[in-house]
């Protein structure tokens, strides 16, 4: 856990540039696409959250975890991680591409309110 505080405060590392946005009772939690990708098991991405929800001291079933990337015209693509815990136990997860969705307006002013996770 240390490690990985440390490591969201240091500009050379991928978890510097994770967001947050609180709103209705969740937390919004945005992470590059490069991270994500590195999340392709149940067990990382729950570890992951694990990690987030000890930093924001709240339940996990209140995150709620969204990749973001640009493609080559430089528009922002979101994709939403559904997870499905149980006793505080990830049982399931999947993700969406938001794209065309009706969420994503919703989304692109969530991500442009959020501030970095760890303030500098």
């Amino acid at each position: 856990m240390e490690r990985f505080i440390g490591e969201l405060g240091d500009k050379s590392s991928l978890w510097y540039d994770l967001r947050l946005a609180e709103m209705s009772g969740y937390d919004y939690v945005f992470a590059p696409d490069a991270i994500c990708r590195q999340m392709n098991s149940l067990r990382s991405l729950s570890s992951f959250l694990g990690n987030i929800q000890t930093i924001l001291g709240s339940p996990k079933s209140r995150t709620i975890l969204l990749s973001y990337c640009y493609d080559r015209y430089r528009e922002r693509h979101f994709e939403k991680y559904f997870v499905e815990w149980a006793d505080d136990i990830a049982i399931g997860w999947r993700k969406e591409l938001l794209d065309g969705s009706p969420q994503l307006d919703f989304i692109r002013m969530l991500f442009e309110h959020s501030e970095k996770l760890i303030p500098e």
